[in-house]
């Protein structure tokens, strides 16, 4: 019975969970999200329509300004059907906002329905019951790290979702609605810090920057609001909460990369500075194409080509981390005109009409989750998650009282509205169930290109879904992937370069087919021994590393050839390619130049001697240096010689070896072994003074780093008994980090020793 009197509270509980949809084996979570909200929706749809009294009030919404702009920022959106680069992510993301829509309208008939029946708190109460269990979850994983000793800030910590910032923000867009329970239950005061206090700590655990400074800003607008109006205890919880949530925050975590001062005032960072370049990107594509972007869902593609000197291997930026610009790069200004004409429209009604809501506290609480939204789509992609966006729907839809602003339907055909959206809904379903499909086969496609599924067969392979969508959730043409994997796995055959050329179509930026392409014609030269095999690979790894030069398969293949070839001007040109290259890049570079050239030009000398300072502990640019620095030949006699000095030495000819020793560092002078050794073998007949001489001068010169030196010249000094000196040279061993043992300094650098020290 009372199911049967409250069925709507019932109906919109499943939205409200929609963050707690499993991953079913995608290798995203939107995917199974949107194909539930695409079947629930047009279920609820069929049973408004059997409700006659419910499915006719689809007329009166359809008068609603908020309507009429989402309707044609759609018409807008599918326009670009006839531009965009690959038009079914135009029809996958199109599917997608229809049902955003789709489940605005169904929302709104269950919000009005709820409102009547005066059931209302109900759905707050149950907003604060989901909120409860999200921070609860994230709790439950905070404790378990702590337990295991780690609480640094990762992915574990984002619980429910695919990402922490959004279950930050997740969080934090229910906290407004949460502050209204705390306000119409009346609760106790420690129970309203408490409360607000654990939540506003999980909000700050996550470690979000964008939703721990949108949390402070709502809590100053909260407490400006409430101590206006004379609510000073809702004022002061919040306050206290805040204030204890920092606190508890900072003496919990003072040494976390969770610690809220540290997170959110440091700005300073990798992350930062990648958002910079990610919207300066995207201005620069609004600049050259402000009417109509680049079409809807296609700046996952395009921002490859802004991007594609800082892309790191096939990493894309998928995301412009701030939905006002991303939507005007996809569908130009009048798109985000169309679309953000809808939420101008939901606040300015809002407080045009505040007797739609006669509790102002709450239209001010609503109009913050709003604001908090809008906070998100500066810094991040909410549009993209169903958990954000669905939340914000149903906040929208208690916001207005839908059965007093429309009270003159439009008049059309219920049939015709039926079969519209029938269609439409059914088509949602079609294309969500493909979406899911294939990011559930991409799962094990891309753990068979890791290697870690070996028994792959060729015909999953051939049969995985490519056609709807045809790119990865990395944005890898599906096509592409599937002829890698056919290529690892035996095949060899011009069908592969057939779905090579299929994939670059739908995403021509990322060429990962050219280097595929590379890959087997090196495969071919290599089992028929024809040049022109090398040729065709040469041509397509150098359009793949010129488009994406910091990929290591690009940089790896073009160079090996570029070594073969001995083409030393196109070598330089691909390493100034390189906006940043890392120390391999630097290696791979100075290993084929090192294999062409025996004399090197001023400023490739400058490289290697910034590249020593830079990375001392890396002997690979030390050794680089001394080969050409000294050169090849001088390099090669002075190893002979070492190794001449040091038969000597194990036959017990010290003085030959020393010598010897002495030769070898005169055609290299820059190897500190050959120093140490001669010094060694002078110290063995006692002619401490001409060791001591070689490696005062060899300190001097070349600053060596591993103590060794000092613990001769310190064990040379002791037995001139020269305790001073020897000491010194001991101390400054060990701050090198020389291991000299604790019976050495007891006994040679005592008081009694060092006074009785011979002056030097």
């Amino acid at each position: 019975m009372y199911l049967s009197k409250n069925i709507e509270v019932f109906l919109l509980i499943p939205f409200l969970l929609i963050g707690f949809t499993p991953y079913y084996l995608a290798v995203d979570k939107i995917g199974p999200q949107f194909l539930f909200l695409s079947s629930y929706n047009t279920l609820l749809f069929l049973f408004f329509f059997f409700k006659k009294d419910l499915f006719k009030e689809y007329n009166y919404i359809l008068k609603s300004p908020l309507f009429i702009a989402l309707i044609l920022f759609l018409i807008w959106c599918s326009l670009s059907f006839i531009y965009a680069i690959n038009k079914i992510e135009v029809l996958i993301e199109l599917s997608r906002l229809f049902i955003y829509v789709f489940s605005f309208f169904n929302i709104i008939l269950l919000i009005k329905k709820i409102k009547e029946k005066e059931l209302l708190s109900i759905v707050f109460y149950t907003f604060s019951f989901v909120l409860a269990i999200e921070i609860l979850s994230v709790l439950y994983i905070f404790f378990e790290r702590v337990q295991l000793n780690e609480i640094n800030r990762d992915s574990s910590l984002r619980a429910f979702t695919g990402n922490i910032n959004i279950t930050a923000f997740v969080i934090l867009l229910k906290i407004p609605i949460l502050i209204w329970v705390i306000y119409i239950r009346n609760f106790k005061y420690l129970i309203n810090v408490l409360i607000l206090s654990v939540s506003f700590f999980t909000i700050l655990l996550l470690g979000s920057r964008g939703a721990n400074i949108s949390l402070f800003f709502i809590v100053i607008f909260s407490l400006g609001y409430f101590f206006l109006n004379n609510q000073f205890k809702l004022a002061n919880s919040i306050l206290i909460s805040l204030i204890s949530s920092i606190l508890l925050n900072f003496f919990t975590l003072k040494t976390s990369n969770l610690n809220v001062l540290e997170r959110t005032t440091n700005l300073n960072t990798s992350s930062t500075n990648q958002r910079l370049d990610f919207w300066s990107n995207s201005i620069e594509s609004i600049k050259e194409n402000p009417i109509f972007g680049i079409g809807l869902g296609n700046w996952k593609i395009k921002s490859i080509y802004y991007y594609k000197d800082k892309l790191i291997e096939y990493t894309v930026p998928y995301h412009a981390h701030n939905d006002f610009l991303q939507i005007s790069a996809e569908v130009g200004i009048i798109g985000f005109i169309l679309f953000y004409l809808f939420i101008g429209c939901l606040l300015i009604y809002k407080y045009q009409k505040r007797e739609v809501i006669k509790q102002k506290n709450l239209l001010f609480l609503l109009t913050l989750s709003i604001v908090i939204f809008l906070c998100d789509s500066f810094l991040n992609f909410p549009l993209a998650r169903p958990i954000i966006i669905i939340n914000l729907i149903i906040i929208i839809s208690i916001a207005f009282d839908w059965n007093k602003d429309y009270n003159k339907p439009i008049k059309i055909n219920n049939l015709i509205i039926s079969i519209i959206t029938l269609m439409l809904g059914i088509s949602s379903i079609f294309v969500s169930y493909k979406v899911y499909n294939s990011l559930f086969e991409q799962n094990i496609l891309l753990q068979a290109a890791r290697g870690s599924i070996k028994d792959y067969s060729n015909e999953f392979v051939t049969k995985s879904e490519s056609k709807i969508p045809n790119i990865s959730a990395t944005t890898v043409p599906l096509e592409t992937m599937k002829a890698n994997l056919l290529f690892l796995n035996g095949v060899k055959s011009d069908t592969i370069f057939k779905m090579i050329d299929e994939g670059d179509k739908n995403n021509p930026y990322l060429h990962i087919g050219d280097a595929i392409k590379a890959i087997f014609y090196v495969e071919k030269y290599k089992s028929e021994n024809k040049n022109y095999y090398l040729d065709s690979a040469y041509t397509n790894i150098k359009k793949a590393y010129y488009n994406i030069p910091n990929n290591s398969t690009h940089l790896e293949v073009f160079y090996d050839l570029i070594e073969y070839n001995k083409d030393t001007l196109e070598l330089e040109k691909a390493f100034n390619a390189l906006k940043y290259p890392t120390p391999e890049q630097n290696k791979k570079y100075l290993s084929v130049l090192n294999s062409l050239k025996n004399e090197l030009t001023n400023s490739q000398k400058n490289l290697i001697e910034n590249l020593e300072k830079q990375f001392p502990s890396d002997n690979y640019f030390r050794d680089f240096k001394k080969t050409f620095m000294v050169g090849k030949q001088n390099v090669e006699k002075g190893v002979q010689l070492a190794l001449e000095a040091r038969n000597l030495f194990e036959n017990k000819l010290f003085e030959k070896a020393a010598l010897k020793f002495e030769e070898a560092f005169k055609y290299n002078d820059l190897e500190i072994a050959y120093y140490e050794n001669a010094a060694n073998a002078y110290m063995q007949i006692g002619k401490n003074k001409e060791g001591i001489v070689i490696l005062e001068e060899m300190i001097d010169r070349l600053a060596p780093s591993t103590g060794k030196a000092e613990y001769l010249l310190g064990i040379m000094y002791i037995d001139l008994k020269k305790y001073k000196k020897g000491c010194y040279y001991f101390e400054k061993s060990i701050e090198k980090g020389f291991s000299i043992s604790n019976e050495i300094i007891e006994y040679f650098c005592t008081l009694e020793k060092l006074n009785q020290s011979v002056n030097d």
